[in-house]
């Protein structure tokens, strides 16, 4: 510990004495550092841990597909839909329809303004395993034509709206010119669909779940989880098969065999990022190259920015210059090394690759006088302009 120690002690005055020389080394890796935490805080929060849903390991989206027309590969789905996909209890630990409203929000002498929610059956939030704040989630019997109309809301319309009443439980607002009772705040924590204020029964007709007059009537978002190990291949597979009984059933020449209907699932993640999965993830291979190049070129540069010329007419070129790759002058050849021996070692550090890497791209830096700026912005500058390239076809 003493040792490595002093070799910063050390790396850090041979640094102060080359103030230039440090300044582009900061800025070059704050480049790269900065670069990569940015995109990837995005890509984290589109496609790894999508903001407003704390548990997204195991969440799947439900949705159907017709192969003709080609452009309905992936839709929602309807009621019946929904019913032979809850009926895998032994893929489905929980299953949830959904389908956004914009609801009216009266209040006394104030203009109705307009609340984004969504009106979702009861196993909703089993499904997102979120439990409120304050108060409770639907009942089954709540989610019921013509039982009592109730809403949950979200935290920041709790705030937001209702100045964060502790006693805003039993609360009764006007949706639509109908009067809802508050019976629940979610936490902080659970926003989806994004954007969403509240929360109402969907409260459809239970006939309506076996209704083959509405099996090719698409409109709902279907979510459930799946059960501990159970694969997105397994919940496929059940789903496909589900869709092969039904389409039996219905003759030869029934319209889902003709058009290929199918229902099938993907992992919610997924379905989030949409058309940005690819383009973030192409962005974030580059910024990682970036940083890289940028690391490449900082462990090139000590070996040159520690250099004292003793002999300008000698033939032979110091231990440290072989190591990095670095090609001697003409008439300026053997140097006597005193870089920061941090970055001095890329063998026992890690291995070769560094230095190859340098070697072979033209990165190591002959003389910080005259040469070490502009590999380091040539670089970044290089890496951006083909990483704009790359999202422009991608996108």
């Amino acid at each position: 510990m003493h040792s490595i120690a002093h070799q910063f002690r050390y790396a850090i005055r041979q640094l102060s004495n080359s103030p230039g020389f440090a300044i582009v080394s900061v800025l070059t890796l704050a480049l790269g550092i900065g670069a990569n935490i940015a995109v990837f805080s995005v890509t984290n929060a589109v496609l790894l841990n999508p903001s407003g849903i704390p548990h997204a390991g195991n969440l799947v989206a439900l949705r159907a597909h017709y192969d003709i027309p080609p452009d309905l590969a992936n839709i929602s789905m309807s009621p019946p839909d929904f019913a032979d996909a809850a009926e895998g209890k032994e893929i489905f630990s929980a299953a949830a329809i959904m389908t956004a409203h914009s609801f009216n929000f009266s209040r006394e002498n104030a203009n109705p303004d307009l609340m984004m929610g969504a009106r979702v059956s009861s196993g909703y939030f089993d499904v997102f395993e979120v439990r409120p704040t304050l108060g409770r989630i639907f009942t089954p019997e709540e989610d019921q034509p013509g039982a009592g109309l109730v809403a949950v809301l979200s935290h920041q319309a709790w705030q937001k709206r209702f100045a964060a009443d502790p006693n805003i439980l039993g609360r009764s607002i006007i949706l639509d010119q109908r009067t809802y009772r508050i019976i629940g705040v979610m936490g902080p924590e659970f926003n989806w669909p994004n954007q969403a204020e509240l929360w109402v029964p969907i409260a459809l007709p239970p006939a309506r779940y076996h209704d083959h007059d509405y099996r090719y009537n698409e409109y709902l978002f279907g979510v459930a989880r799946l059960r501990p190990g159970v694969t997105l291949q397994q919940a496929n597979t059940y789903l496909k098969r589900k869709a092969q009984e039904n389409i039996a059933s219905e003759g030869s020449n029934s319209y889902g065999r003709i058009s290929g209907w199918g229902i099938f699932s993907m992992p919610l993640t997924e379905f989030i990022g949409g058309n940005l999965r690819k383009p973030l993830l192409m962005l974030l291979a580059a910024v990682g190259m970036v940083l890289l190049i940028a690391c490449a070129n900082r462990l090139g540069s000590p070996c040159c920015a520690g250099c004292i010329t003793m002999d300008d007419h000698s033939s032979g070129t110091c231990r440290k210059h072989r190591a990095y790759g670095c090609r001697p002058w003409p008439g300026i050849s053997r140097r006597v090394c005193g870089g920061p021996t941090v970055a001095a070692r890329p063998a026992s550090l890690i291995g070769r690759a560094p230095a190859s890497l340098v070697r072979r791209t033209g990165l190591a830096l002959r003389s910080y006088r005259r040469r070490s700026v502009f590999p380091a912005l040539w670089s970044c500058a290089c890496l951006a302009s083909h990483t704009a390239w790359l999202v422009q076809c991608s996108a």
